[in-house]
């Protein structure tokens, strides 16, 4: 399998900058994010309709990246 180099990575995510002109804050930003996803997950159940209920997922499409084909996201806190 190939292994990619630690510079091949950085040059993927250019929205952060390269070399010396990479974000200082990239780390932080990246943490953040990662966090705001945690409390997310943990606190809340995320639909893809409004009854609460499970449905059949509808779907996929793709243009320049992939997205439901559902225009709402509907959340309901957890009851921990």
């Amino acid at each position: 399998m190939h292994k990619k180099l630690p510079k091949e990575k950085f040059i993927e995510s250019l929205i952060w900058g390269y070399g010396s002109r990479r974000c200082p804050f990239y780390e932080y930003a990246y943490i953040q994010m990662k966090i705001l996803m945690i409390v997310l997950i943990r606190n809340y159940k995320i639909y893809n309709n409004q009854g609460w209920v499970e449905t059949r997922h509808p779907g996929y499409s793709q243009c320049i990246t992939v997205v439901p084909n559902t225009d709402y996201i509907y959340i309901k806190r957890r009851i921990l």
